[in-house]
């Protein structure tokens, strides 16, 4: 394998670094408030019975209904910090996928992403 992303692989991510412990993992990063809503929309919107079965396997209730808007958010800001402690920061990086990249005298972070996965520039 070489990459899983996004529903429903991030659900399982501590399943998966289990599995292939030296595995790097990229957080997508996104300003918590934001995501809250969003993500509250699509699931009660557009997949409301899909989204349950995976909502409700990290805490046993379903988290929309169950929690505030407060714990959500903080449950979320806390397993990005709970992920890069637990793969370490050499092969952790965070990106801001919902940015849009820094000027080039900021950095490359095309580069930082090649070098992160340690294979060439495209």
């Amino acid at each position: 394998i070489d990459a899983v992303f996004d529903a429903p692989f991030s659900f399982y991510t501590l399943d998966i670094l289990r599995v292939f412990p030296k595995a790097r993992l990229i957080m997508t990063h996104r300003d918590p408030e934001v995501w809250y809503e969003r993500r509250n929309a699509f699931c009660h919107e557009n997949i409301r019975g899909k989204c349950s079965p995976f909502l409700l396997r990290p805490l046993g209730i379903d988290i929309q209904e169950s929690l505030t808007k407060e714990q959500v958010v903080g449950g979320f800001e806390a397993t990005e910090h709970v992920l890069e402690c637990v793969v370490g920061p050499d092969r952790f990086l965070r990106v801001d996928a919902w940015s849009p990249p820094p000027p080039p005298d900021d950095g490359d972070w095309l580069a930082t992403l090649a070098r992160f996965l340690n294979v060439p520039l495209p």
